[in-house]
């Protein structure tokens, strides 16, 4: 993977990390010190020890940090991760929950899955603010210490964070027909042979990928590239000549001047060191396929001059219609931490019977594996149990609505969902009804517009193991370029190797964007919320639901249909309205 070693942040490092999470400090020195002591002290690597701050920088609420601020930090987590006292009362086998996995996984009895059942083997919380509303009640499955008053008085709902194109609300007339929604898995399920030569299909995948991308390259610069064909990386001559290959994994902090370009030949796996020190701009990522011009007078350093790069690809086209489209995307967790109180989910929920858009993703964690609550003795719920039971309550309320509900588990957070990406969906009883359970990526078709998903947080992943470096390099967005990548590599999941766990053989099948470009691109991160258009897509982070003890945020997109012209359009960046406010 990408992640830093203990200690190494430099100001500039840690004033980009910090600034991807709205949060900032005033290139103190001694803040930097202090940062790459707690790396060696707690032993985290430094991406670890960042998502630390910015996890407790959000439950405090603060984005200007400082020395003072990391004291309290110290405190906090020797506090978090001192040894819990030995108790002299008996210790049950109930109590024990081994941390970081599910729990207490049962086959359930999926007859209760009908939406007018309310379970009662979950005991709810009575709700006593008197001044909640009452659909709030339905979905706090043990209350807050504080009670809702956390979520009830929450600062700005509504307010928005990041926004593209218009009002994202629309007016349905009274003969409105249901919109097509279609959904389309971007892999097929398939049954694993023991003994099947896996390492040949990721191989394969690896390749066809490469050519393809080649073929766009070469269209794309028909009068540079011509007819000449890639040369072998390690051909020795003094003439300029071309090569590509997928970018070998580097340490992206600094001033990257070398790269390893590596390629499947006739004779096996061939690398090649690239000088690329003479190029304008320079931005890698390890897994990132490349064409580059330049000599090779040794045979083993290229010494590049100039790099090709491929156009975006063709989008379908999309007709014009008598009524917008309107997507609503939301992103767990649901509830805090040390809880399970989902009130924001009932507050989506509830808007989402009200103004009734097309298509309402809730996209996991639902039941958080990473949830403290979860894995205390307090809670007598197990994971499964948990995630059928809201399931049921969404089902339930959101029954006879014209919305198509879609729950789309994240296979790195949820319990109840093998830690595997790309990730599958749950159980098939789960599927049906009112609330449809899809896997991830997935391709979702809203009156004829494309848009992908994805819950494996490739944003972050990416801008952790990127190396950018130009002259304009202050004067550019970050988070476009890196949105951009997965455009212009084609996949939705194009670094390698991956940075969570992962079927190689899986994310070449189920990525790979195999020539056609969505019109839009939603892939939740932990980084700030953002709306962007690289390469004439719409690439959205929605950003998560609850953040840490606080409400958070949400997407609401509009489609306008009726904007397009009679001819159709292939791009929708101009007729896409999306808003990203807070819950």
């Amino acid at each position: 993977d990408c992640n830093m070693p203990l200690g190494g942040l430099t100001v500039d490092q840690l004033e980009e990390e910090l600034s991807d999470f709205s949060c900032r400090f005033n290139g103190d020195e001694e803040f930097v010190e202090k940062m790459n002591a707690f790396s060696h002290q707690f032993h985290l690597e430094a991406d670890d020890l960042i998502n630390e701050i910015i996890t407790y920088a959000t439950n405090l609420k603060k984005s200007d940090l400082d020395v003072a601020f990391l004291e309290s930090f110290e405190l906090y987590y020797k506090k978090k991760k001192a040894p819990a006292p030995i108790s002299k009362t008996r210790t049950v086998l109930a109590d024990l929950k081994p941390t970081g996995t599910p729990r207490r996984n049962i086959k359930l009895d999926t007859s209760s899955m009908d939406v007018d059942d309310d379970p009662a083997e979950v005991s709810m919380s009575q709700f006593a603010n008197v001044n909640a509303p009452q659909y709030l009640s339905e979905f706090i499955i043990q209350d807050a210490p504080s009670g809702p008053g956390w979520f009830v008085n929450r600062s700005d709902p509504g307010k928005v964070v990041s926004k593209l194109g218009g009002d994202v609300s629309r007016e349905r007339s009274a003969t409105k027909s249901q919109l097509d929604v279609v959904v389309q898995p971007l892999t097929a399920a398939k049954k694993q042979t023991y003994g099947e030569p896996k390492a040949a299909g990721v191989l394969e995948g690896m390749n066809a990928r490469l050519e393809a991308y080649g073929r766009d390259v070469r269209a794309a610069n028909a009068e540079t590239l011509g007819e000449a064909p890639f040369a072998a990386l390690n051909a020795e001559g003094e003439s300029e000549v071309f090569i590509i290959g997928f970018v070998c994994e580097f340490d992206p902090r600094g001033d990257v001047s070398t790269i390893e370009l590596v390629r499947d030949e006739e004779n096996g796996a061939v690398t090649v060191t690239v000088d690329v020190t003479a190029l304008d701009e320079r931005c890698f990522f390890p897994g990132q396929m490349a064409v580059l011009k330049g000599v090779n007078r040794t045979g083993s350093m290229f010494e590049a001059t100039s790099r090709l790069s491929a156009e975006r690809q063709k989008s379908v086209t999309v007709r014009t219609g008598d009524e917008d489209a309107c997507v609503w995307v939301a992103v767990g967790p649901f509830t805090p931490p040390t809880t399970v109180a989902y009130e924001p989910l009932a507050e989506i929920v509830h808007r989402a019977r009200e103004e009734q858009p097309d298509v309402l993703l809730l996209v996991g964690p639902l039941v958080d594996r990473q949830s403290s609550f979860l894995l205390s003795k307090e809670c007598t719920v197990t994971d499964d149990d948990l995630t059928h039971r809201l399931l049921t309550r969404i089902a339930k309320n959101m029954k006879g609505s014209s919305t198509r509900v879609l729950f789309m588990p994240s296979s790195s957070r949820d319990a109840s969902v093998l830690p595997v990406f790309p990730g599958a969906t749950l159980r098939q009883e789960w599927s049906g009804g009112v609330v449809d359970v899809v896997s991830d990526p997935v391709s979702l078709t809203v009156g004829g517009a494309q848009i992908a998903v994805t819950a494996s947080d490739i944003l972050t992943h990416l801008s952790r193991c990127e190396s950018h470096t130009s002259a304009n390099k202050e004067n550019t967005d970050r988070m476009k370029r890196v949105a951009g990548h997965m455009l212009e590599q084609r996949s939705l999941y194009p670094l390698h190797p991956p940075s969570l766990s992962t079927s190689l053989e899986g994310i070449h099948a189920a990525c790979s964007m195999n020539g056609q470009q969505p019109h839009m691109i939603v892939s939740p991160s932990m980084l700030a919320p953002f709306v962007k258009s690289p390469f004439g897509c719409v690439v959205a982070n929605p950003g998560t639901a609850c953040k840490g003890s606080s409400a958070g945020t949400m997407l609401k997109m509009r489609i306008g249909l009726s904007e397009i012209p009679e001819e159709g359009t292939t791009s929708l960046e101009r007729y896409t309205h999306v808003s990203v406010a807070k819950i």
